[in-house]
């Protein structure tokens, strides 16, 4: 590798950990910040429980017809109406244990060379902490898929 692609792989790296990506407010005005708050798990763990009470509810309204294969697909239906909701649960709980989990192994290397306050540190831990421990009550109470 040439010198100025070394320095430019740097930087590159350097700039990644502080770099943010601009965004645009959304129609309406609102700002990225709270948009960006409705991506977070929180929502999507909240929009996940509007959907699963939703389907519930269809699942409820919903007739079978008659015969072996009207049932089995209303049998299909209902299975898919509550493993869809617990599998995106389950996933968004996944990504933030893993990204929490790579945070706190990130700030663990910083805590030991002087890089970063025992403040933040705790900060880090206590998400990553409360992070497994979600994923992990999930886990254990999820019983497997109904298929």
């Amino acid at each position: 590798m040439n010198r100025l692609t070394v320095v430019a792989l740097l930087a590159a790296l350097a700039l990644g950990a502080s770099a943010e990506m601009y965004l645009r407010p959304m129609a309406g005005g609102e700002p990225v910040e709270v948009t960006m708050e409705r991506f977070s798990v929180g929502a999507a763990l909240k929009a996940l429980g509007t959907m699963n009470t939703g389907m519930e509810r269809l699942a409820k309204l919903e007739k079978p017809g008659k015969g072996k294969d009207a049932q089995a697909k209303a049998i299909m239906r209902e299975r898919e109406a509550y493993d869809a909701p617990r599998v995106l649960k389950g996933t968004l709980l996944k990504q933030d244990y893993l990204i929490k989990k790579l945070r706190y192994e990130l700030a663990l290397e910083q805590y030991k060379k002087g890089e970063l306050g025992a403040e933040r540190f705790a900060v880090l831990n206590t998400e990553y902490q409360g992070a497994e421990t979600a994923f992990k009550d999930f886990w254990n109470t999820f019983g497997g898929f109904a298929d």
